[in-house]
């Protein structure tokens, strides 16, 4: 059996974030000004159809969270999902496509292929009919988008770094630096990927961690490491 990554409790937190905190029509104001002239109303529109590209790592968060905002604005979406995460993301965007025809009446709102490839996604981001891009993934598939000539929404790898100064509190830097790294299995790219500490503060932020569960690898250790991990 084929297995996904991550954790699994921690991906019921990701996809009730996204459930819970993607903004949606309330966020669909409008404007107007008045002056000598008269008054002009400024109003959101819609692009039309989105061409939306989710990843391995995070694949149903993204999908919950693109639905939402993208059809309170009026879209309809075109996913293309990664596809290592294939069965998981089709049958998320079947169920979306479902509520959104029972909200509204109209069908085919929310769509994808049934077998996601690299050659599907190309195939989209040149179809004439999609609009903009909007892009999670790697550095290459989103600058493969930004050379597509559509517009671009483009969020790609982060695996920030953690900087703790000597005004930092210890306790607190190392508890959240081993939650934030450890939260399904560092899968996030927002997630605490590398750290530079201030010489100062460094051995007792250490042996802080290592109080949180953290292990302190020697030399030895450190070069096992990567062949120990699956390419």
């Amino acid at each position: 059996m084929k297995r996904g990554m991550g954790n699994k409790e921690d991906k019921f937190l990701k996809n009730k974030a996204a459930l819970d905190n993607t903004p949606g029509v309330e966020d669909l104001t409008t404007t107007a000004l008045t002056g000598d002239g008269g008054m002009v109303l400024f109003e959101y529109s819609p692009f039309g159809v989105i061409g939306s590209v989710a990843p391995s790592t995070n694949p149903t968060e993204t999908i919950i969270n693109n639905s939402i905002s993208m059809l309170a604005a009026g879209n309809s979406i075109y996913f293309s999902p990664h596809p290592g995460a294939k069965k998981v993301s089709l049958k998320l965007i079947s169920l979306i496509e479902e509520i959104a025809f029972r909200c509204c009446g109209i069908r085919n709102l929310v769509v994808t292929v049934a077998e996601p490839t690299f050659e599907a996604t190309q195939q989209m981001m040149a179809h004439p009919r999609i609009a903009v891009l909007a892009i999670t993934g790697g550095p290459g598939i989103v600058a493969m988008g930004m050379k597509s000539g559509k517009k671009v929404i483009g969020a790609g790898a982060g695996n920030p770094p953690c900087i703790v100064d000597e005004t930092a509190d210890l306790v607190k830097a190392a508890e959240d630096i081993i939650n934030g790294a450890s939260f399904d299995y560092n899968l996030p790219c927002i997630a605490e990927k590398s750290l530079i500490v201030v010489e100062s503060v460094a051995e007792r932020l250490v042996q802080q961690m290592q109080t949180f569960g953290a292990l302190l690898l020697s030399p030895a250790d450190t070069d096992k490491t990567p062949r120990r991990l699956p390419a």
